[in-house]
């Protein structure tokens, strides 16, 4: 998502899920204690990650500079796989 040119409708569709599932339980669906806390409780729900998002993620990480994890965000994601 962030700034990422590859957005599309499957993003839409997660995210109302997730807020529907949060209308009904009244819970957070993943809730983490820090934004990359809550990418670990994402993966760990769905699963090991396709290595063609690994790799995009990591660009777009270089691209922008968010360095979420101290500047590591690739051993991050390559992490779930």
């Amino acid at each position: 998502l962030l700034r990422s040119p590859s957005y599309g409708s499957a993003i839409d569709i997660f995210a109302t899920g997730c807020v529907l599932a949060e209308l009904v339980t009244c819970k957070p669906l993943f809730p983490g204690s820090s934004e990359l806390d809550q990418i670990y409780k994402v993966f760990s729900v769905l699963g090991n990650l396709k290595l063609q998002n690994v790799t995009d993620g990591i660009n777009l990480d270089k691209r922008i500079s968010i360095a979420c994890v101290a500047g590591n965000t690739e051993s991050l994601l390559t992490s779930c796989l």
